[in-house]
């Protein structure tokens, strides 16, 4: 076995002292590991937040970037352009 796999492991197991695993309280979040875990237990809370910020951000680019955009004229075969 891979002593860093084993090491990996090892830091994501929850300490009885801390409640947390070592790797949680170091990044704030869980990490993925060779054990297959559900999707959702990876996610945080601070995650989804940033998630949210970002989509807003992007709609407010799209709403200023589509206030001087215009549809461009239909080409025709043999059109100079």
């Amino acid at each position: 076995m891979n002593p860093f796999l084993a090491l990996l492991e090892w830091r994501n197991c929850p300490s009885e002292q801390l409640s947390q695993a070592p790797v949680e309280l170091l990044m704030g979040r869980k990490t993925r590991t060779t054990l297959q875990i559900a999707a959702p237990l990876l996610d945080t809370h601070s995650a989804s937040s940033a998630r949210i910020a970002l989509q807003q951000v992007k709609n407010k680019q799209t709403h200023y970037y589509n206030c001087t955009a215009r549809q461009q004229p239909i080409l025709q075969r043999g059109q100079r352009v």
